[in-house]
């Protein structure tokens, strides 16, 4: 195997040199490693199949120049499809792999996510075989007509995809109609919109019952709260009133009582028991309130 960097240096070492290449042909070169193509410029066919690549810079002034990219059965590290948004004039990607040795040996093209990326792609071909790319058929260009997609590997989720074409692949012909497939694929996603909305519509109700509950719980228990506070309110007026006739007789007849002081220590205790029972009865009834109106002004905004 050959450093794919030191190769290229070798055979173009300038700058310049590089700039003039409109065809780069790399295919079973026995290359390896990370390969910066960022100064060719001009490039508007790159075949690099067939190595051992792990990674790439395209990073090119024309991207719009280039019409042909085939990287496939290479061993690329886990990447989405972003990389390839620039190319928009772009008519064959290949990225997938088909060497089922090789794909044995835990070496493929780690591509994954969907294929929205490619959306402003005008692509006649695209191979994503043994990927993990599982999503994003209807956003690829009608002007597609060769899809090539097959697992190769029992768990490359590029098999979701594999069986939702394969009724539009003809191989006899090699021909893909990418219009039936895309107006099918919608149809399955209008139908789950559908159904997500019928699950929605249940919940919302669901939760409507659950609030109703909620509020109707919610008033019992400020009914509870108000007559708790109005009962110890007058249990407060009444021991007060206790309170003070009984100071009135101590001061006036028996100072030098002291079971009467010290029942008279009691009900003042006790009475500012009932003054904090009544303090936390009241800041209940305040949260409930602010409850109350924050769930009125939550229904007022929707």
């Amino acid at each position: 195997m050959a450093n794919a960097q030191e190769y290229i240096n070798q055979k173009y070492p300038t700058k310049e040199k590089r700039g003039e290449i409109k065809i780069l042909r790399l295919e079973r070169k026995d290359l390896e490693g990370h390969l910066d193509l960022s100064d060719f410029v001009n490039l508007e066919k790159l075949y690099c199949s067939e190595n051992e690549l792990v990674g790439i810079d395209l990073s090119l002034t024309h991207p719009e120049k280039m019409t042909y990219l085939d990287i496939g059965n290479n061993n690329f590290a886990p990447s989405d499809l972003s990389l390839f948004s620039k190319f928009i004039n772009l008519k064959v990607l290949s990225i997938g792999a088909d060497k089922e040795e090789k794909v044995k040996l835990n070496k493929y093209n780690r591509f994954y996510g969907s294929l929205e990326p490619l959306k402003s792609l005008k692509l006649n071909t695209l191979d994503i075989r043994a990927t993990d790319i599982n999503e994003g058929l209807e956003f690829l260009s009608d002007s597609l007509d060769s899809i090539l997609c097959e697992p190769v590997r029992d768990d490359a989720k590029v098999k979701t995809i594999h069986e939702l074409t394969k009724p539009y692949y003809n191989r006899l012909s090699n021909a893909f109609d990418i219009k039936k497939c895309k107006d099918y694929f919608i149809t399955l996603l209008r139908r789950k919109i559908t159904e997500l909305e019928k699950e929605s519509a249940c919940l919302e109700k669901q939760l409507e019952e659950i609030k109703k509950l909620g509020e109707e719980e919610l008033k019992i228990l400020q009914a509870e709260l108000t007559n708790i506070g109005e009962n110890l309110q007058k249990e407060i007026k009444e021991k007060e009133r206790v309170i003070k006739e009984l100071e009135t007789n101590l001061t006036r007849e028996e100072k030098d009582n002291q079971k009467l002081k010290e029942y008279l220590e009691e009900e003042k205790h006790t009475l500012e028991k009932l003054k904090e029972n009544l303090e936390e009865i009241q800041k209940i009834e305040m949260n409930y309130k602010k409850h109350t109106e924050n769930s009125r002004k939550n229904k007022l905004r929707n």
